[in-house]
């Protein structure tokens, strides 16, 4: 008796996870989807038009709104909507299946591309194999997946990542860390993966590998963990020059005290008398908006402005409301917002859109600041302004942020009717207070620009640090030398 419970229950797991990968959305649902997808944009999305011209997207959805002929999966329905979102250039804006809010691995969770993979501008090399057993060396160029150039891959996924403007650093960092899950969300999956390799004689090779399945993928990122850091740091390379690292801009540990750090950390430069001070802002997705004014005071002697304005949509009711969750205490907030006669709605609640002061012990001496396109959100704010008054030499990648600003602070989370995706809207538009850039789709782009090569990964040489250094000495030098 208990064998056949146990196998009617099998049975009916096997049947339900067939239905659930054959199930459909038919024209109709998915047009009733759209329409709540693209009000929900128009309606509330702050930066919608930032860098995109309304024309453009009012051809992008005519478009769309013909494109629901037939029945599609969820995926397929998916892979139609992405590019809406991608056009938005918008990093902070989110789009996912439902559940799937913190996770790359949206489809095909069992068959997915076995290895992990490095991407530079130009090439593709495989680090490592989530199944753990590499058949080619570390550091193998990759030219083709499934017959198919990898260039043409990587050329079709780029423009389906969500980022700020027309940065591509960020694009390829999100396929450093996801390119199985990009893959298999937005291309597709099979069984195995037919792999062309160049190798270092410049001879190729076409080898077979079997997909791996998520629970794998976990397995290697377990064994494989990011090095544990403190939220900031502050350490002394030589008596001359101090580094202070940040991880991010907010209290991710117990016990982290940021303006403690910064108090205490800028002290000890003036009583040292540091001449360099590097500010590693790597990988640093921003955080809490107040913690990159406060940074910025540490290293100014002047009064600055920080925000120039945050914007809002119409505080009108919603006509997609139905199927919204409001930010919490969103009607008492509303109530806050000011609309000028000739402008848009303005939330003037923000400390950041004040004057700033510079702190007592602020730093002075030379500044170094490395970036890459992780630095994001606060970060790239935070680098806008320093970017801005001139106050640094930057080194590294394209941060991740616009640097005009970005659309962030609390969300509209929207959920369509029928496929159940989730879109995540941010309220606010921020506005920087800076001016005169003319790359005004990008971040702040480094003095010197320092790409790792795949050497640099496989030695995990920090190349952009060294190169840091040694601007440091030359920079020593010839003051020694005057």
């Amino acid at each position: 008796m208990q064998k056949k419970i146990l196998c009617f229950w099998i049975g009916l797991i096997i049947c339900l996870s067939s239905f659930a990968q054959t199930v459909k959305l038919t024209p109709t649902q998915m047009q009733e989807d759209f329409d709540v997808f693209q009000r929900a944009l128009k309606e509330a999305h702050p930066g919608l038009y930032r860098y995109t011209d309304t024309t453009t997207f009012t051809k992008m959805f005519d478009s769309l709104s013909h494109s629901f002929k037939r029945d599609m999966t969820d995926q397929e329905f998916y892979q139609t909507l992405t590019p809406a979102i991608a056009q938005i250039k918008c990093g902070h804006t989110k789009f996912h299946p439902d559940g799937k809010w913190t996770t790359r691995y949206f489809y095909a969770t069992d068959q997915l591309f076995p290895w992990q993979l490095y991407f530079t501008q130009q090439k593709v090399y495989v680090l490592e194999s989530y199944a753990g057993n590499l058949p080619v060396a570390k550091g193998t160029e990759i030219i083709a997946i499934n017959g198919k150039p990898v260039s043409e891959v990587v050329s079709s996924l780029l423009t389906k990542i969500f980022v700020d403007g027309n940065n591509r650093s960020t694009r390829y960092l999100e396929l450093n860390q996801g390119f199985s899950a990009y893959y298999a969300n937005l291309i597709g999956s099979s069984p195995s993966f037919q792999i062309t390799c160049r190798k270092t004689d410049s001879t190729t090779s076409s080898l077979e590998v079997p997909a791996v399945t998520i629970s794998q993928i976990e397995t290697f990122e377990k064994q494989h963990p990011k090095p544990e850091e403190p939220t900031f740091q502050l350490k002394f390379l030589d008596n001359q020059t101090a580094l202070i690292r940040i991880k991010v801009f907010y209290p991710a540990q117990k016990g982290d005290d940021y303006e403690q750090f910064l108090k205490e950390s800028f002290a000890q430069l003036k009583t040292r008398n540091i001449q360099h001070l590097i500010l590693d802002l790597r990988d640093n997705e921003g955080g809490l908006d107040r913690w990159g004014a406060q940074l910025y005071s540490y290293l100014t002697d002047e009064k600055f402005p920080y925000y120039d304005r945050l914007e809002m949509t119409s505080t009108h009711s919603y006509s997609f409301a139905q199927y919204a969750d409001m930010p919490k205490f969103y009607g008492i907030l509303k109530m806050l917002i000011k609309k000028p006669k000739n402008g848009p709605h303005l939330w003037t609640h923000h400390k950041n859109l004040k004057v700033q002061k510079p702190q007592q012990n602020a730093y002075l001496g030379k500044l170094y600041i490395l970036t890459n396109g992780w630095s994001f959100s606060v970060t790239s704010e935070f680098a806008a302004i320093a970017h801005s008054h001139q106050r640094a030499t930057f080194i590294g990648q394209e941060v991740g942020g616009g640097y005009y600003g970005n659309n962030s602070g609390t969300f509209i989370i929207v959920k369509l009717p029928h496929s159940k995706f989730i879109v995540g809207i941010p309220m606010l538009a921020y506005y920087m207070a800076v001016s005169g850039y003319p790359y005004p789709d990008h971040g702040v782009i480094p003095d010197h620009t320092i790409e790792p090569s795949i050497q640099d990964i496989l030695n995990h040489t920090d190349r952009e640090l060294q190169f840091t250094q040694d601007l440091i000495k030359q920079s020593s030098l010839s003051s020694n030398g005057n």
